[in-house]
């Protein structure tokens, strides 16, 4: 036996609460969508100054650790709201199938269509697939920055070699060159 008032309160209640869930998950994602770009180009480091370079690094790297923790657990949120928004579906489903064109008696699989077709479950399942856009963003992110770390190590390195250095003649035989260049007499083809 069906109480289409019942009913009626539920599913206005339900679209109530989807419609302001719904509304709190685009603020959230619009938010977690603006962490993910980052201040400024990993890509760039400056190999004259690596000690400026080596005290960012930990920062950067923690700021964006802690952003793609913060996007697993939007993530892990959103999962959360599929699931609810499927149940939901599934129980208004099952109380008037009539409502969603099916039969009094529907099977399994026409509950399923039925639920993927509601607008509160494509909803949510839009928010999950941008929370899970943003993980992976951040997510890449964060290997970069690791990169970066490693690139930051082979610079060192070089450095440490004198790889950046200028030219020096340590024999002195150099100065000598120039200055044997320049007192010899002039050929013809130099004039």
């Amino acid at each position: 036996m069906t109480r289409p008032a019942v009913a009626t309160v539920f599913e206005k209640s339900a679209m109530r609460t989807s419609t302001t869930e719904a509304k709190m998950a685009r603020d959230a994602l619009r938010n977690s969508a603006n962490r993910t770009k980052p201040e400024r180009d990993f890509f760039k480091i400056d190999e004259h100054d690596l000690v400026r370079e080596w005290v960012e690094q930990p920062e950067l790297f923690y700021k964006y650790a802690r952003r793609l923790a913060d996007a697993r657990l939007e993530l892990s949120q959103r999962e959360t709201a599929v699931d609810v928004a499927k149940a939901d579906a599934d129980n208004l489903i099952r109380e008037r199938p009539k409502k969603f064109g099916l039969p009094e008696k529907p099977t399994e699989a026409a509950i399923k269509a039925a639920i993927i077709n509601m607008p509160s479950y494509t909803q949510a399942m839009k928010f999950l697939h941008e929370a899970a856009h943003a993980v992976a963003l951040l997510d890449a992110a964060v290997k970069t920055l690791d990169h970066r770390k490693r690139a930051l190590e082979n610079l060192v390195d070089l450095h440490g070699q004198n790889y950046f250095a200028s030219p020096r003649d340590k024999s002195g035989k150099a100065g000598d060159m120039v200055s044997r260049r320049a007192n010899r007499p002039l050929r013809d083809d130099e004039e």
